[in-house]
């Protein structure tokens, strides 16, 4: 009331439940006075540590703050036999925006403008009469889902039950250390590896990946450890079925480091055939005379650049603890 007015104080103290997946006491800060502004707080945090408290502090304070009040329009436009329709928003009360507003879900390129919601309208009035500055035809298609970024993933994650905050970096460091999505402008990309991993588990563990049973799993976990459910019979309930999924996985599922291309590749050192196998990082190229050459080459790499990986590698001014010998840089 004091730093912003009257009208921007709710008439009654907004409370809120805990969300589903909220772990009590996992926060680095928890407000304990409103009165501590970030002002105040400057000369006791460095820059990081500030932008933190302020970023927490500001979410605290605006879950107390009046809503916003926004005018939805929708304007017809009649020309000769044509009508143009523009829709957007007009604020009429920032409220709570004052202070503090979260970013949108990030969407493709294709979305930002097949819709007029977010467009901010001038004043106009019925039966107005305006001028045509510019036509621009377009043509707009239904366009698939945006790539995740973190922060939808993990979004997505809380929708669907699966997981826990203490555990959604371990799930991200997963997809990315195991190569199985490469980041391309801040989104999600699975790699050939990826997907070829998530072909083969759908098809051989389908009563498991899937998000229901992950959510489920998650709920029997939680009636555990408040002393609602048997621990020992859920597991039970888990393991009889997974163990003959288990063995039917090692029976019929595909050995793909077995499986082997051919192609036209001539090999720099043996002159055999080179052939593309399978390999922890992905799809590489390797001598047919293995084990006896073990020669390798990046998929991508041209003959050229074979030449070039087999020239031995710069030494560098770093001792081997071992030998004594310079240490050479290898990829």
């Amino acid at each position: 009331t004091e730093t912003y007015g009257q009208e921007y104080v709710v008439s009654k103290a907004r409370k809120f439940k805990n969300q589903k997946a909220a772990q009590d006491a996992h926060e680095a800060i928890r407000p304990t006075s409103v009165l501590r502004t970030p002002e105040q707080m400057a000369n006791y945090l460095n820059d990081e540590q500030l932008s933190l408290y302020t970023l927490i502090w500001k979410r605290f304070v605006a879950s107390q703050m009046s809503s916003a009040e926004f005018d939805h329009t929708t304007v017809d436009i009649d020309a000769n036999q044509y009508r143009f329709r523009a829709t957007g928003s007009i604020m009429r009360f920032a409220g709570f925006t004052t202070l503090y507003e979260e970013a949108a879900p990030e969407a493709s390129a294709q979305d930002t403008d097949t819709e007029g919601k977010n467009h901010t309208l001038p004043s106009l009035k019925k039966g107005e009469a305006v001028t045509l500055q510019e036509l621009l035809p377009k043509q707009h298609f239904t366009q698939p889902p945006p790539r995740f970024t973190e922060a939808s993933l993990v979004h997505e994650l809380e929708r669907l039950g699966i997981g826990r905050p203490s555990t959604y970096a371990s799930i991200l460091s997963t997809l990315r250390d195991r190569n199985y999505v490469d980041d391309s402008d801040r989104k999600f990309v699975p790699t050939e590896l990826g997907v070829m991993v998530n072909e083969l588990l759908v098809q051989c563990f389908p009563d498991i990946l899937n998000v229901s049973f992950t959510a489920d799993l998650e709920d029997k976990l939680d009636k555990i450890e408040g002393g609602e459910h048997n621990w020992v019979e859920t597991l039970q309930n888990f393991y009889d079925p997974f163990v003959v999924d288990l063995q039917n996985a090692a029976e019929t599922m595909r050995d793909v480091k077995k499986e082997f291309e051919e192609t036209d590749e001539v090999c720099d050192k043996c002159g055999k055939p080179m052939i593309i196998r399978w390999g922890r990082f992905g799809r590489f190229m390797a001598c047919s005379g293995f084990p006896d050459c073990k020669n390798t080459r990046e998929l991508a790499a041209s003959k050229e650049e074979g030449d070039e990986a087999a020239k031995p590698a710069p030494s560098m001014d770093v001792k081997c603890d071992v030998c004594g010998k310079p240490m050479a840089l290898k990829r």
